[in-house]
């Protein structure tokens, strides 16, 4: 997967942004989920996602806002304490691999995620305990991409 150019050069302009705050991920009901999604300005925070699917809905939220919640929400599963990764570069949709390279290295190093995705960027939440260590591996994992690139270039100038 890594063999691709393209992948490597897309993956060592990557920069990885935190906002330093404490998410939340909750399960709430089906029928709690209008309460969330038709008044979004409640919500300050530069981040939060709410998903439905067929099943259940899911909330993440910053810590502190836990205490905003409408009192006809409530939460029947809240997770332990994570950390926002954003992965800091608008990607096309035609870009493949992408999330999978990161979290590969994520998962060889045996730190579970909880992946997002935006229009146009990726994010991951790790769990608070796992955030430093998280950091770090994808840090030297964008490093070895940027370390290519520039051997990449290297030789090219060379020939």
């Amino acid at each position: 997967m890594l063999g691709q150019p393209e992948l490597i050069d897309i993956l060592a302009q990557t920069g990885l942004f935190t906002d330093g705050k404490v998410y939340l991920i909750l399960k709430i009901g089906l029928a709690q989920g209008h309460c969330i999604a038709v008044e979004p300005e409640k919500w300050p925070a530069s981040f939060w996602a709410c998903i439905r699917d067929k099943d259940e809905m899911t909330l993440v939220l910053v810590q502190e806002s836990l205490a905003q919640l409408p009192p006809s929400v409530s939460a029947l599963h809240v997770s332990p304490p994570y950390r926002l990764i954003t992965f800091d570069i608008p990607l096309e949709w035609s870009v493949i691999g992408y999330l999978a390279a990161l979290t590969s290295v994520l998962a060889e190093a045996g730190i579970s995620i909880f992946a997002l995705s935006a229009f146009s960027r990726d994010h991951i939440l790790v769990a608070e305990a796992n955030f430093d260590r998280a950091w770090e591996v994808l840090d030297a994992f964008i490093h070895s991409c940027r370390a290519q690139v520039t051997g990449c270039e290297v030789d090219r100038e060379i020939l």
